[in-house]
C-alpha cells in the first residue's frame, strides 16, 4: 500500500506543475496523446467524450530508465466523470514522471488514479 500512494504522490506532484487552470471551463472529452519525445514507446491517443469511461495507461506508454518512469504528453486532459489509471507494474519502480508538452493547459474533471 505505502509503494502505491507514492506513486500516486509522485503522478499527483508531477502533474501540479501542468495544470493550470485559467477560466472555470471544465473538460468535456478526455485527451490523452503521446509525443515522439521519449522515442520509441507504444503511442496512445484518446478522444472520447467524458461518459464515465475508465481510461488505461499502461508502462508501455511511457519510458523506463533504472528504477523511474517517464511519460511525455502533447495533450493530457481528463473529461467530466472519466478516470485515467496508471498501470505500473516495475517491482522497483522508484518514480514516475510525467510532463505535457504542447503548452496548453490540463483540465482534470474527472480522476487520476
Amino acid at each position: 500500500m505505502e509503494k502505491q500512494v507514492h506513486y500516486t504522490l509522485s503522478l499527483l506532484i508531477s502533474f501540479a506543475f501542468i495544470v493550470f487552470p485559467l477560466s472555470n471551463t471544465k473538460a468535456s472529452n478526455t485527451e490523452i496523446q503521446t509525443d515522439h519525445l521519449l522515442g520509441s514507446v507504444s503511442a496512445l491517443h484518446i478522444d472520447a467524450p467524458g461518459a464515465n469511461q475508465f481510461y488505461t495507461l499502461s508502462e508501455a506508454n511511457g519510458r523506463l530508465v533504472n528504477t523511474n518512469l517517464f511519460y511525455s504528453f502533447s495533450e493530457f486532459n481528463i473529461g467530466s466523470g472519466d478516470t485515467v489509471w496508471f498501470n505500473l507494474n516495475t517491482p522497483d519502480l522508484a518514480q514516475v514522471i510525467s510532463r505535457v508538452t504542447a503548452g496548453n493547459p490540463s483540465y482534470f474533471d474527472g480522476q487520476l488514479k
